[in-house]
């Protein structure tokens, strides 16, 4: 859009004119016969009823329209309308429409602006008008938005949010001059007074904020993220009822000229928070390959269309503050295992069913030692914004219940295998293997010769060696490894003497407990294994 400022020095084309009826030759006809606008594309306030400026007239003073001049009229009016007018507050060539604010916020506002032709123009009530010289006028006379117009456009309302969430509202602006980094100024309008502007945050200006809002962005409870150089994000971290309104989004001009919109509105509703979620807290003793059951009570009374998702999660002993994600229900009532759970759910080992309108059950059918530690379920309500995208708007969790699981412990036996010539200077491997145990046992090895503990693996695979073989295994001379879950090795690269005598493996199934330690469960010893070495074969010559 083009202003009084900003038109004059053009060249003038030839704008397209619709004859006024007689009916529309008055203010008051103009007014009533007016169509709804576009956003405000002047200054972001107005004059008071009955202020004045520099170089304005009150209505005594109403100077007749010299010739050659246009009105442009700002207002509610459909934007970039040209009409001739004869007797609208004198002559003119012709009378311009520029929107200023929506029907329902009209304010009754006298307003004065100098006349860039001769003398200043009184204005009329609900409008702002200016007489500017026709001659060198460039129109532009789109109703719609064009290539290289500002336009502010801001996420969609109304947004429903719960009291004591957090909530985001996205705003850009494109088709804009200047730098590619725009500064935004996000503003409300209280539903306790719904004309007056209150200004909450700003790229720009670290003063903008009003005292109401001054102690929550500077304590970033509120605060502007910047996604891209035209785009943020307003982010209040704890909506409270108070904050429901009609949030504005404005970018300050950098353009050379006022072409297009410069905010954009959305309304933000504040509801209540109706969520709950209850578990009974409790600790079950359970033994492995036993079944386990656990109910999740949701519940919501929201006025508005939500939906639930339900997600069951396991707090596992030492694993920090990273919960493991079970199973859960989406909010489009699709069952999703957790990543590490996705081969017993496809065994159905592994299960959530919905009981009635509230009720969450969750089962698993064949409990494994990596199933203990504390469970819990979270329950989300989502709800679906005007742009038809589905938004959390609140969470809560049960209280958890303990879970501890004894390992079936299993028979197994330990055999020592010896692979070497048995001669001096030559390599010997012993290998130790476990035969049988359960599925996936955690299991430790320990070395010993001549009944003196040698080397230890644990079931982490931490290798611990005796003082006299720390060095022969610096040197290269030994090996100690954990080739599989059930296979232990120990390797001599040169047998000498000192090699010579009793070898023997000792094997222990172990679990880990809530301090970290290792339990032992059962322990197993091989046979010995004695190692001799082969004396050199005597050799005869037969003398003649």
């Amino acid at each position: 859009m083009l202003f009084a400022s900003s038109i004059e020095n053009q060249v003038m084309p030839s704008p397209q004119v619709e004859e006024l009826s007689p009916a529309l030759k008055t203010p008051s006809a103009l007014v009533n016969s007016s169509a709804p606008g576009e956003a405000r594309p002047v200054g972001r306030t107005s004059k008071k009823a009955g202020e004045l400026g520099p170089g304005r007239h009150p209505p005594s003073q109403v100077p007749t329209g010299p010739s050659g001049c246009i009105l442009i009229m700002y207002g509610n009016a459909a934007p970039g309308r040209v009409l001739t007018a004869q007797g609208v507050l004198g002559t003119y060539d012709s009378v311009r429409y520029e929107s200023d604010l929506e029907p329902t916020e009209v304010t009754r506002t006298t307003c004065w602006v100098t006349d860039a032709c001769q003398t200043g123009l009184a204005g009329v009530d609900d409008w702002c008008v200016s007489v500017v010289r026709l001659s060198c006028l460039s129109l532009t006379l789109k109703s719609e938005l064009s290539l290289g117009q500002r336009e502010v456009t801001v996420q969609k309302g109304p947004l429903f949010r719960a009291e004591g969430y957090p909530v985001s509202i996205g705003c850009n602006v494109t088709g804009h001059q200047g730098p590619h980094e725009q500064h935004f100024q996000w503003s409300v309008y209280l539903p306790t007074n719904p004309t007056q502007e209150v200004q909450i945050i700003s790229t720009k200006d670290t003063g903008f904020s009003y005292a109401v809002y001054m102690q929550r962005v500077q304590s970033g409870d509120i605060y502007v993220e910047r996604v891209q150089g035209n785009s943020v994000l307003l982010h209040i971290s704890k909506i409270q009822v108070k904050d429901a309104g009609e949030y504005e989004c404005h970018t300050p001009n950098t353009d050379e000229k006022y072409y297009g919109s410069y905010s954009a509105k959305t309304r933000l509703i504040v509801i209540p928070d109706t969520l709950s979620a209850t578990m009974s807290s409790q600790t079950l003793n359970k033994e492995e390959g036993e079944s386990l059951t656990l109910t999740c009570e949701a519940s919501k009374a929201t006025a508005q269309h939500t939906h639930l998702s339900v997600t069951w999660y396991l707090m596992q002993d030492g694993g920090g503050s990273q919960a493991t994600e079970i199973i859960s229900l989406s909010k489009d009532f699709i069952l999703v295992p957790g990543p590490s759970y996705t081969e017993r759910f496809a065994a159905s080992d592994v299960r959530l069913n919905k009981l009635g309108a509230s009720t969450f059950r969750m089962s698993i059918e064949r409990l494994q030692p990596s199933d203990q530690g504390q469970l819990f379920c979270e329950v989300t309500e989502w709800i679906q914004d005007p742009n038809e995208t589905w938004m959390s708007i609140t969470k809560k969790q049960t209280d958890r219940t303990t879970l501890r699981i004894q390992p079936a412990v299993k028979d197994f036996q330990v055999n020592i295998t010896a692979d070497s010539l048995f001669a001096e200077g030559k390599p010997l491997e012993l290998v130790c293997l476990v035969v049988g145990s359960g599925r996936d046992p955690q299991l430790q090895g320990i070395w010993f010769f001549n009944g003196t503990e040698i080397a230890h693996i644990d079931a982490g695979g931490v290798l611990g060696l005796k003082n006299d073989y720390k060095g022969r295994t610096s040197q290269g001379e030994l090996q100690v490894s954990k080739l599989g879950p059930k296979t232990f090795s120990l390797k001599i690269f040169s047998l000498g003497p000192e090699d010579e005598g009793a070898y023997r493996c000792v094997v222990a199934e172990v679990m880990r407990t809530r301090t970290g330690s290792w339990q032992v469960l059962q322990r197993k010893q091989s046979p010995d294994s004695h190692v001799r070495l082969k004396k050199p074969a005597v050799k005869y010559y037969l003398k003649y």
